[in-house]
């Protein structure tokens, strides 16, 4: 069920071009949740694999609170990190890192803020992504994912 919500989030980003930009979150908008799930998979050409969460991503722990707070330019702020924002997506902000110019290169972060009619946050799903390795044989790439809600 994690890697069908995963591959379902990373094929929603890629259509994020094509989707109308509609009521974008307000600067100085702050909120926060706590976290519900989080999973580390390894995905390499021998299969996937639990892994712990690599360096350089966050290690939120179960039940811990991250606080959010929409930034000046409608960028999201937690945890120190920093991710512009992309689109609205109708039930869901979505911030992410990734541009056409830097794909290849970035370690992509991608948070989807979902909310109510209203505007107002009811949840979050982050998603890091790290690769290491070069080519198709050595390459591997680490999936974290974490489910953040009211708890």
């Amino acid at each position: 069920m994690k890697q069908l919500l995963l591959k379902a989030i990373v094929c929603s980003v890629a259509l994020l071009p094509v989707m109308a930009s509609a009521a974008a979150p307000k600067p100085g908008k702050k909120f926060s949740f706590k976290v519900e799930e989080r999973s580390s998979t390894q995905t390499s050409l021998g299969g996937n694999k639990t892994v712990p969460i690599p360096k350089g991503i966050p290690k939120f722990a179960i039940g811990q609170k991250v606080n959010f707070t929409i930034g000046s330019k409608k960028e999201l702020k937690f945890a120190g990190i920093s991710v512009p924002y992309k689109t609205d997506g109708g039930s869901a902000w979505v911030f992410t890192n990734v541009k056409k110019s830097n794909a290849a290169s970035v370690q992509p972060i991608t948070v989807q803020v979902f909310k109510d009619s209203s505007g107002n946050p009811t949840g979050v799903a982050m998603t890091f992504i790290k690769r290491s390795g070069v080519g198709t044989f050595n390459m591997k790439v680490v999936t974290v994912f974490y489910s953040l809600g009211e708890g």
